[in-house]
């Protein structure tokens, strides 16, 4: 009879020790999961943060080339307004160009 507690003890054990086992298994690759997602996770916010950075410095671009081109809006509706001998813009010029006329341009 005590062959069998101990038989009966050892088999608990034994389970107890597979279940310790399966768990410990289960909650590792449940971290390996996880570490994995958030791995995925930063390497998308990264890649925002990159087009973001790349979004600002286009946007910073078109600014200053709005901005360049109103200055010279700016100076051609001067040179309408009455101004004389103000230089004509570049862009005028070569729209004029185009339709085959010649701009007295002093400059």
């Amino acid at each position: 009879m005590l062959r069998l507690y101990a038989l009966a003890a050892a088999v608990l054990i034994g389970a107890g020790g597979v279940w310790y086992v399966l768990g410990a298994i289960s909650e590792r690759n449940e971290l390996r999961d996880t570490v994995a997602a958030q791995s995925r996770e930063l390497a998308t916010k990264d890649r925002e943060i990159a087009q973001r950075k790349q979004a600002q410095v286009v946007l910073a671009d078109n600014l200053a080339k709005q901005t360049a081109r109103a200055r010279e809006y700016d100076r051609f509706r001067a040179t309408l307004e009455g101004v004389e001998n103000a230089p004509l813009p570049e862009w005028f010029l070569a729209y004029l160009s185009s339709l085959g006329l010649r701009a007295n341009n002093p400059r």
